[in-house]
Parts: C-alpha cells; structure tokens; sequence
C-alpha cells in the first residue's frame, strides 16, 4: 500500500460521483468547479512522512479540505499574479473547511484524518470520505458560495475550520476585526454595489 494506490482508489471512487456534479479533475487528489463568481475546491491532503510519524499514521492517510475561492476578491497577497488564481489551492481560498469521517478506521482518534494502512482500509477510507463529501461537503460548498451566505457569515461569525454540520464552521477568514476579515468585507460590500447591491448591514441581506 502507498500514495499510488490511494490516488488511483480516489480517482475510481471520487471521481465519477463529483463529475457527475460539474466538478473536474486538476489531478488525483484536487477537484474544481466553476462558478461565475467563484471556484470551489475538494482537496485530499496527504502527509509527508514526518507528519505522518508526529500524528501516528501512514503518509498516505489523508484528510478531506474544502475551499471557496471568490474571483472578484482582489489578491490579498499583492505579488500573486492574476494568471495564478484561476485554479487556486485550496489553502489560497477565501472560505475554508475541514471535513470529519464516519466510521473509525482502526480507532484513529482524530475526527479529520482518514488512516489507512491497507488495501481493505483504503477502500473504506475513500468511499466514507466520498459519504462525507456528498453528505456534508457539497452543501457546505453550495451554502457559502452564495454571496448572501457568504457576506453574512464574514459579519456575525467567528472562523471555525471544525464546525459541525448543524451550523457548519468557515476557516481561513480571520478573527473578527482582523484585517483579513475587514479586508474580505469590503471586497464583497464593493461587490454588492457594483452589481446593483446595498448591503444592509444590520439585516446583513442584500436590497435594491
């Protein structure tokens, strides 16, 4: 068992169910679809072997990471060519989420890492993490990539990469009153008002 063969059961499993979804393959472990106004990522993040030995796991146990990428935010980072940005990293992402498993591979007690260790883990790993994807992780997508959604959660909520599925975290939007996070509200607030938008900002809900 190695990375190969985890690449090839994600490419067999994962594959055709989120294809049939919009979304396309960058390569085994990154998936894409694009919106309008933005790109949503499914990454499968694997472990170099020194992670691997400081969490207890195989290096080629993975976790499941979600991203949304918003096209009309402008780069944070202003070195970032424009070219680079069309198929972001999900670490590049403006909204961020970390996924959780289902079942207990061997006991492993972390909630977010898939550990797989053999042909028979593998197989199990990848279609729990697809149940996870389907069940959780596309509707987390469809929810923030929505610019109403989107705009009130970087108002009222703190970053949360772990939040349940009831009322699902956002990470990598910074803590309230950060400059990450004003600079996130005042790209969408232009947003908004170039396409014809107010943002009220004490219903946080779009008026013409």
């Amino acid at each position: 068992m190695n990375t190969k063969d985890v690449n090839k059961a994600i490419r067999e499993i994962v594959g055709p169910p989120l294809k049939d979804l919009g979304f396309r393959a960058q390569n085994s472990r990154d998936f894409y679809l694009l919106l309008p106004h933005a790109i949503q990522v499914i990454n499968f993040q694997s472990f170099n072997t020194y992670m691997a030995k400081v969490l207890e796991m195989t290096p080629f146990s993975f976790c499941v990471n979600l991203g949304i990428y918003f096209g009309f935010v402008p780069n944070y980072i202003p070195h970032i060519k424009e070219t680079e940005k069309k198929l972001p990293k999900e670490y590049e992402c403006h909204f961020r989420w970390k996924l959780k498993k289902n079942i207990g591979l061997l006991e492993y007690p972390r909630e977010d890492i898939w550990c797989v260790t053999d042909a028979v883990s593998c197989q199990m790993a990848v279609k729990d993490a697809l149940h996870s994807i389907l069940d959780r992780g596309i509707p987390w997508l469809k929810r923030y990539s929505n610019i109403d959604e989107a705009f009130n959660i970087l108002w009222t909520q703190e970053e949360d990469y772990l939040g349940e599925a009831e009322a699902a975290g956002v990470g990598g939007i910074g803590n309230m009153n950060s400059p990450l996070r004003n600079f996130l509200l005042k790209a969408f607030r232009e947003y908004l008002q170039a396409n014809g938008f107010l943002a009220n900002t004490k219903t946080h809900k779009r008026e013409r």
